[in-house]
């Protein structure tokens, strides 16, 4: 039995019928927002709002799963109950997300953050405080949460993608989408440790068990490795 989600409804109501005003200026106006910063003029866009839900989404439910099995246990009917939720809302976002994939393509990295020189200052004077010095950490704290707001969040868009897509269960289904993520990171829009995760979890769900991979190997070592025993997907 589905749990009732005010989130999800909310989701399902306000958010994914989001992607269909994404694409009424590629209809009408030929806009060409594959490779848009994710911000402009510092305030997100509506691809960035967009895919910000699809995370919080993503989320939702697996940030009630420690709760439930502290409560109820592993595999009690409450956990079996959210884990259909996940399925079904993996199932969902996954569909989002290729559609997005079709008419935008893989979003740009986000922009570096700037920090105040400042803040950053007194970042380092804490990093460097020994942590038996509780008061004097403590009081760098406080002069930074006076001084200075918490930073927006600014996810790397580019990760959440490759977190749903991760979430496909059927092993065909991922080795038609290696191909995709190959080009994207030959054009250098997908960062090569996210492609490595998707293909470790691809090769582990076809044969059961980690791809032996020698310890201080590159990302370009163990990629070209995986890409050898993926052939057939890459």
């Amino acid at each position: 039995m589905e749990h009732y989600d005010p989130a999800r409804e909310y989701f399902r109501g306000m958010v994914r019928p989001f992607i269909l005003i994404l694409l009424v200026p590629l209809l009408f106006g030929g806009l060409n927002a594959q490779r848009q910063s994710p911000e402009i003029g510092g305030k997100p866009d509506p691809q960035s709002v967009y895919l910000d839900s699809l995370f919080d989404a993503h989320q939702y439910f697996r940030d009630q799963e420690s709760g439930i099995l502290l409560r109820s246990g592993y595999h009690s009917p409450e956990h079996l109950a959210l884990l259909d939720s996940i399925r079904q809302r993996d199932r969902e976002l996954r569909e989002d997300v290729e559609a997005f994939l079709v008419t935008y393509g893989f979003p740009a990295a986000p922009p570096p953050r700037k920090m105040d020189a400042n803040y950053r200052e007194l970042m380092m004077e804490f990093v460097k405080t020994p942590p038996g010095d509780s008061l004097r950490r403590d009081s760098l704290l406080r002069v930074m949460q006076s001084r200075y707001q918490r930073p927006p969040r600014r996810l790397d868009h580019r990760n959440t993608i490759l977190l749903i897509l991760d979430t496909e269960p059927d092993f065909s289904l991922r080795c038609q989408m290696i191909s995709y993520l190959k080009e994207e990171w030959n054009l250098g829009h997908l960062p090569t440790a996210a492609l490595l995760i998707y293909l470790r979890h691809t090769y582990r769900m076809q044969w059961g068990e980690e791809l032996p991979i020698a310890e201080g190997s590159s990302e370009e070592e163990r990629l070209l490795m995986y890409a050898r025993e993926l052939s057939g997907c890459w």
